[in-house]
C-alpha cells in the first residue's frame, strides 16, 4: 500500500466517524482531520489550509457551474467569489476546530451549519478523488486534482455549448 493509499483510507475512516458522530463538535473534528489527511498527500509547498481551501474551491466550482447557478468560471469575478467563499468556510471551520481542541466551545447554530457544510464538501472531495483513483491505481494526488480541474473546464465548455 502506498502512502497516498494509506492517507485516503485514513480520510475515509474519518468520514465514517463523522457520519456516526454523536455531536456536531465531533462531526467538525472528524471532518477536519479527514481533510488534513488528504492535504498530507500533496507534495507541493502549500500549507494545509491553502490545500484544503483549494479543495473546497474545486467542489464549489462544480456546484456553481450547474444548470441552476450557471456561473461562468472563465470570468475572473466568479472565480474570485468562489475562492472567497471557500476561504471563509475554511477559516471559520479551522477557527472552530482550534476552539474545540484548545478550549471549551459550546455548539451554536453557526458552528453547526459550518460543521454540516464542511462535511458535505468533504464527502464530495472524497467522491471526486475516489472516482479518479479507481481509474488510476498508481496515483499522485496532484495529478488527480489536475484531472478534476480539467473535467471542470470540460463541463464549463459543455454547458456553454448547450446554451
Amino acid at each position: 500500500m502506498t502512502n497516498n493509499d494509506y492517507l485516503i483510507l485514513q480520510s475515509l475512516e474519518k468520514y465514517k466517524q463523522s457520519a456516526e458522530a454523536a455531536s456536531y463538535s465531533d462531526l467538525l473534528l472528524y471532518t477536519w482531520n479527514g481533510l488534513e489527511f488528504i492535504s498530507k498527500a500533496f507534495s507541493n509547498k502549500k500549507n494545509k489550509l491553502e490545500i484544503i481551501q483549494e479543495l473546497v474551491a474545486l467542489v464549489y466550482s462544480f456546484i456553481y457551474i450547474n444548470k441552476y447557478h450557471k456561473w461562468d468560471l472563465k470570468d475572473k469575478k466568479a472565480v474570485s467569489e468562489i475562492n472567497k467563499r471557500a476561504e471563509r468556510l475554511v477559516v471559520y471551520v479551522y477557527t472552530y476546530r482550534n476552539k474545540l481542541v484548545h478550549s471549551h466551545l459550546i455548539e451554536n447554530s453557526f458552528m453547526i451549519s459550518l460543521s454540516k457544510g464542511i462535511n458535505i464538501v468533504f464527502k464530495e472531495i472524497l467522491s471526486l478523488l475516489i472516482d479518479k483513483i479507481i481509474l488510476n491505481n498508481d496515483f499522485i494526488i496532484e495529478d488527480i486534482m489536475n484531472q478534476l480541474k480539467s473535467d471542470l473546464y470540460k463541463n464549463i465548455d459543455d454547458i456553454k455549448n448547450k446554451i
